[in-house]
């Protein structure tokens, strides 16, 4: 291939990339609007796979450097043609609509992402998405002080839920921190600050969690820095102002929202429980319930799982309750979703693909901050993963996010050190 054509699809793939990432958002915006139904959100994803399915064609890709991403659609494949629905699966639950087709729009997703090399244009990608979430996370503010009427005891912006919000916001905090610390421009650190709001009036404490993983990422990889004899002063001083700005936003939101304090000392107190030995099933707003009984089906769909997006059926054929009433369709851990839904062999493979584009990005860090922000991440949303699901208007960001994160432009050997302050 020409460099007057490589330079040209670069373009392309980086163009569809920014389309898509705003297709899906004016998607969430109409959703959540109810202009449009769960329905028509998922044809934008269709259309999405087609349009990949063609560029992918254009660029002549080399399947076999995507041999996991096609052991997942093949698992896939197989827990639907086996589920007794195939329908069901392709389109998915009648709530959720996060079936096989759609699932196969992540996939494509990721393999374009991958195929944007210049580290330029996944900064450019990256901003897009920051400036999409910073019309979320005004938004959300909006419902959070209450200028906007919500149904909801914590703001869910333009995702439908309060937990789907911060999962997003999650994705915009690893993505602004790395930026704000290791970059030279000073307006990331708007991003970030805008993103941590998000992620605090979100009220969820998975993402809690992931953002702490994303603070304590940062001091792993400054110690190894300063192993290493770099200087490290700028990062820790960025880091400084970071908590200077971000303490009095969370004293002012956890006043105006006492309920964020209640559940983040609720959580501690559940986490001391567990070092001690003891563990009850309202842990996490009953997820140890969900998982206890998630685990004890397992065994009956380990092979092929009763089918993507047919969780609920499997716990009691979508009777299940938890001790506080509520009917459970998600297993609240993407990991045990896999399990129930496409079989172990889909949740090794998916686990190894994880594997795969953390090695990947660990090797690209040298090359670029860029790579460092997308590592972040990808961290924070895989820690909040464990409490949280997957839903169709935050994944597909996930999958550009590994997408880009997995590839490198290896013309560009910008170490850390001095593309920084």
């Amino acid at each position: 291939m020409n460099l007057k054509k490589e330079e040209k699809l670069e373009v392309i793939n980086t163009l569809f990339i920014n389309l898509s990432c705003i297709l899906i958002f004016l998607g969430s915006v109409l959703l959540s609007n109810q202009v449009i139904y769960i329905d028509t959100f998922s044809y934008i994803l269709y259309f999405i796979l087609f349009a990949s399915i063609i560029l992918l064609i254009i660029n002549r890709i080399n399947l076999k450097k995507y041999i996991l991403i096609i052991l997942l659609a093949i698992f896939g494949l197989i827990s639907t043609l086996l589920s007794g629905n195939i329908v069901s699966c392709l389109i998915g639950s009648l709530y959720r609509k996060e079936g096989y087709i759609v699932i196969l729009s992540y996939l494509s997703l990721f393999i374009v992402a991958s195929l944007v090399k210049n580290n330029k244009n996944k900064e450019l990608i990256i901003n897009v998405i920051l400036m999409l979430g910073i019309i979320n996370v005004v938004y959300g503010l909006l419902q959070f002080l209450k200028i906007i009427d919500i149904n909801t005891l914590y703001p869910k912006s333009f995702l439908g839920n309060a937990n789907s919000f911060g999962a997003i916001c999650t994705l915009y905090v690893g993505l602004s921190f790395g930026l704000y610390i290791f970059s030279k421009r000073k307006l990331y650190i708007i991003y970030l600050i805008m993103s941590t709001i998000g992620l605090i009036i979100s009220g969820c404490m998975g993402c809690y969690l992931g953002f702490v993983s994303i603070i304590l990422s940062i001091i792993i990889y400054i110690v190894y820095l300063i192993y290493k004899k770099q200087k490290v002063k700028s990062y820790i001083i960025k880091i400084i102002i970071l908590f200077l700005c971000v303490l009095p936003i969370y004293l002012f939101s956890s006043h105006n929202r006492q309920r964020i304090n209640k559940d983040v000392k609720s959580v501690i107190n559940q986490v001391v429980d567990i070092m001690n030995g003891n563990m009850s099933n309202d842990f996490g707003n009953n997820r140890v319930e969900i998982w206890s009984k998630t685990l004890s089906v397992a065994p009956n769909y380990l092979i092929h799982g009763i089918g993507i997006d047919r969780f609920h059926y499997a716990l009691d054929n979508g009777n299940f309750q938890t001790s506080n009433g509520l009917y459970v369709d998600k297993a609240h851990n993407e990991y045990l979703q896999i399990l129930i839904t496409e079989g172990i062999f889909a949740l090794i493979s998916y686990l190894i693909f994880l594997g795969w584009v953390i090695k990947n990005v660990l090797k690209n860090t040298k090359y670029s901050y860029v790579y460092i922000s997308l590592l972040l991440a990808i961290i924070g949303y895989l820690v909040q993963a464990f409490f949280g699901i997957s839903v169709t208007r935050v994944t597909p960001y996930l999958y550009i996010i590994m997408g880009l994160a997995n590839n490198c432009d290896k013309n560009k050997k910008s170490i850390v050190s001095k593309t920084s302050v």
